[in-house]
């Protein structure tokens, strides 16, 4: 055990000291000969295969996300190409957000598009998405669940040729999930599970092997009200996973309280605000604007209207994990 620096003041409980729990290597074995080598050796690759298996798992989840996304980007593609939108994938702009806070975006509510008939008849299962295109989302997905060393290494490995400014943002983003006991990918791969759940349920307000008194537009206009827009909004849908995937990027393990404490300079940025949330929002986004994702931001979002809003949906859903702060919890609540 190592004494932890400072105190925790907990909730109803005052200040309290913490400690370090430091694990060590197994004493050596007492038995000697050829059983005693066995047994080191057992030691030696047991690790090497607990990591294997570790990377298989993460590899297994980057896959689904990836999927996942991809589901819902073919919803935006396909309704985009259905209403025959007459931007066609221009380079969206740099947005204004010098001297601000995700905080600062934060808002009581957002207006979702009016429902459009016409949209109903999308079909995202004719749209193919491009190699590449997948090829940038998985690389995406990949960067945020690595943890520094993977990171690291694929930075060097997966993308050599890249300019410097890139291999800037992937090193930055090394930090992405950590490998916390709670707040690590796999976390975020359930709360992204559970989030794709609701929403499906949602979706099929009325059971189907009873029944469905809405037939056709009938019924897309009554999911349009029933799910207050999302359900015919493709882009909010997006929003809602995507902000699950990366609600808890570089998260220390630690609360905002204690994260004051060990990064000043973080919560001065921050204004001591949903600390850990805003640096997780500004971690992730600032990743998507890179250059190197230009072709992957530009096959989503076809507008630049449509880049604000789901940023602005983002922000606002990934704050609002941040249930400590007063002013989200004043907006949950009406």
């Amino acid at each position: 055990m190592k004494p932890r620096e400072g105190v925790v003041t907990a909730k109803g409980k005052g200040a309290l000291k913490t400690y370090w729990v430091a694990p060590h290597s197994k004493a050596g074995s007492t038995i000697s000969g050829a059983s005693s080598s066995s047994t080191e050796m057992e030691e030696l690759e047991y690790p090497q295969e607990i990591h294997a298996q570790g990377l298989l798992r993460r590899e297994r989840q980057i896959d689904w996300v990836t999927e996942l996304l991809r589901a819902n980007i073919t919803e935006i593609v396909a309704k985009h190409e259905l209403l025959k939108s007459n931007a066609t994938c221009v380079v969206l702009p740099a947005m204004n957000l010098r001297n601000r806070t995700p905080m600062d975006e934060v808002v009581e509510s957002i207006k979702l598009p009016e429902f459009n008939a016409k949209a109903v008849s999308a079909d995202p299962h004719s749209v193919k998405v491009p190699d590449r295109v997948m090829n940038l989302l998985r690389q995406y997905v990949s960067i945020v669940s690595s943890v520094t060393q993977i990171c690291l290494i694929d930075a060097f490995s997966i993308l050599p040729n890249q300019p410097l400014s890139f291999l800037f943002i992937f090193l930055k983003i090394a930090s992405a999930y950590k490998d916390n006991p709670f707040h690590n990918f796999e976390h975020a791969c359930h709360v992204t599970m559970n989030v794709s759940k609701f929403l499906t349920r949602i979706a099929k307000p009325v059971d189907e092997d009873k029944g469905n008194k809405y037939t056709g537009r009938k019924l897309a206009v009554h999911l349009h009200d029933y799910t207050h827009g999302i359900h015919s909004d493709p882009v909010t849908k997006l929003s809602l996973i995507f902000a699950a995937v990366i609600h808890d990027v570089d998260h220390r393990g630690v609360s905002n309280a204690r994260l004051s404490i060990e990064e000043p300079n973080m919560a001065a940025r921050y204004k001591g605000k949903s600390i850990a949330e805003q640096n997780s929002f500004e971690i992730a986004f600032d990743l998507l604007m890179a250059d190197h994702f230009d072709e992957l931001r530009e096959y989503i979002f076809v507008t630049p209207d449509d880049l604000f809003r789901f940023r602005q949906l983002v922000v606002n859903l990934v704050l609002a994990t941040g249930m400590c702060h007063l002013l989200i919890k004043i907006l949950s609540r009406r």
